[in-house]
């Protein structure tokens, strides 16, 4: 999946999830380095854009964790897994289309391949034909040279 920057509007294949406004935003947007960003590991789960982290105050953490709590962040952990998954299965998806596109493409290309094997072929019969007619031509106007040359002799004799 494809989604568009929070920050800029730019398309954006890789970077960040807030998890308070839900918005993709790339990492240079934010401020963080993607090696930065990666290292946050189950914190990545509580990342907040700079926007959410001013308007949205810091709640202390209470010291138990309700069920329902627990159930909710499951949920989260969960979309966040499937968002992941989908944003690398994105690039699968573009790359099945390239290649059933190549696919349909070399099928044109051999076919035009056996059209113009075909056509060679039949240019080559043609050309073999044609080579054969040329050698009984030379062969014919021997003949005739050779009879041109006994009957130019014979005219020569009789007027002599």
């Amino acid at each position: 999946m494809n989604y568009k920057c929070g920050a800029c509007a730019e398309l954006l294949t890789d970077g960040v999830h807030c998890t308070v406004c839900k918005q993709q935003l790339h990492f240079q947007c934010t401020g963080i380095t993607e090696a930065g960003y990666r290292k946050l590991g189950d914190r990545k789960l509580t990342w907040r854009c700079g926007k959410c982290k001013q308007t949205t105050p810091t709640q202390p953490l209470s010291p138990r964790i309700e069920p329902e709590s627990l159930i909710m962040r499951e949920l989260i952990m969960r979309d966040l897994s499937l968002m992941a998954i989908n944003d690398k299965l994105a690039p699968l998806e573009c790359l099945k289309d390239e290649v059933v596109a190549l696919r349909n493409e070399f099928e044109e290309l051999k076919g035009s391949f056996n059209d113009t094997n075909k056509e060679l072929r039949e240019f080559s019969a043609r050309f073999t034909d044609i080579e054969h007619r040329l050698l009984q031509v030379e062969k014919a106007q021997k003949q005739v040279d050779s009879m041109q040359n006994r009957l130019d002799k014979l005219e020569d004799e009789t007027n002599a």
